[in-house]
């Protein structure tokens, strides 16, 4: 996928739209060039839960 340019400096893509109602007829498909924030707040999560002993899963 990175060979076809579905990713640049923030990482891959979030999605290709394949369908042939919204792409140029002389494209199979465009990128749907996002990137959704919250997974990066997510591995911020998980690296400061594993630093700090399961502090985000206590009850």
């Amino acid at each position: 996928m990175r060979d076809m340019g579905w990713s640049d400096a923030q990482g891959m893509y979030e999605a290709a739209d394949y369908d042939v109602e919204r792409i140029p007829k002389d494209r199979e498909y465009m990128l749907v060039r996002s990137h959704m924030a919250h997974h990066q707040g997510m591995i911020l999560c998980s690296i400061c839960n594993q630093l700090c002993s399961d502090a985000l899963i206590r009850d």
